[in-house]
């Protein structure tokens, strides 16, 4: 009899500390979100970390996942595409970019999604995904809301040595291939000077080829950017044909997750800039 009540207890009392399941959709959300929740939830991505956001096509299980998520952490900004084909309930899906108005930059009508490309818009997203946890799971809120600050301060403090790196390559002009980094180059006062595909994996016609071309001689652009998926053989005849320097920026939507994996590939990148414009 006596056993049979203290197995009840020990049962009834794992129900009840049972760990939240969030499910995160991307490399970085996945960062921002287990430094906020730390060991006090259970935190899945739903894309593989080698697996890219375009034309991203929900699997059986991923549907199972997102059934089965107490919350789901996106971008918003129409990053997350493939889950508008799931009636999800507004309270249960929180996007890193709610209450983003003026900050954002707009491109071709739509605002660029690329905002944790920025630090500090990327402290507002952390606060979206704390003030998430609380409502549901107060009991740990002020656990959270330690792990929030500490991580916050992390990334103020990137913000603030990427500053100071990026300072020097304020008046030198440069080209990415793909249209990623506006508000990485706004927030740091570097100067872009175009960029070649303008609209995802749609090449530039000729006569945009050729004002690409007038910006890269009347700017004095010094250098190249390409993406890890940006097509090498356009890129290497821009290069070729102006004389500028070729390197690669990561905009981060892919690679191993980890709760450093923000913070790493932000530093890589400020390396990678620093070394093609010195």
């Amino acid at each position: 009899m006596w056993i049979f009540l203290f197995a009840g207890l020990v049962a009834n009392s794992g129900a009840a500390e049972r760990k939240l399941k969030v499910l995160t959709t991307f490399l970085p959300i996945f960062s921002f979100t287990v430094n906020v929740t730390g060991d006090l939830a259970e935190v899945e991505n739903l894309l593989s970390g080698g697996t890219s956001l375009h034309d991203y096509q929900l699997s059986p299980g991923d549907v199972k996942k997102i059934t089965e998520a107490d919350l789901i952490i996106g971008n918003g900004l129409g990053v997350e595409s493939f889950l508008q084909k799931i009636d999800i309930p507004g309270e249960k899906f929180v996007r890193i970019s709610d209450g983003l108005r003026e900050q954002l930059i707009q491109d071709h009508g739509a605002p660029n999604p690329h905002i944790w490309l920025d630090p500090i818009l990327v402290c507002h997203g952390l606060t979206n995904i704390l003030n998430a946890l609380q409502r549901i799971d107060p009991v740990h809120a002020t656990a959270y809301t330690a792990n929030a600050a500490r991580y916050i301060s992390a990334v103020r403090q990137l913000d603030s040595e990427i500053g100071h790196k990026t300072f020097p390559l304020k008046n030198i002009a440069f080209l990415t291939y793909h249209n990623a980094f506006p508000y990485f180059t706004h927030r740091y006062g570097l100067k872009l000077a175009g960029v070649i595909e303008l609209v995802p994996e749609v090449p530039p016609n000729p006569r945009q080829l050729s004002q690409i071309h007038r910006l890269i001689r009347e700017q004095k652009a010094k250098a190249l950017f390409t993406s890890p998926e940006s097509p090498m053989r356009l890129a290497r005849q821009v290069v070729q044909d102006s004389g500028l320097k070729l390197g690669e920026l990561d905009p981060l939507e892919t690679g191993k997750l980890s709760p450093a994996a923000y913070e790493d590939g932000m530093r890589k990148n400020v390396q990678r800039l620093v070394a093609a414009l010195q």
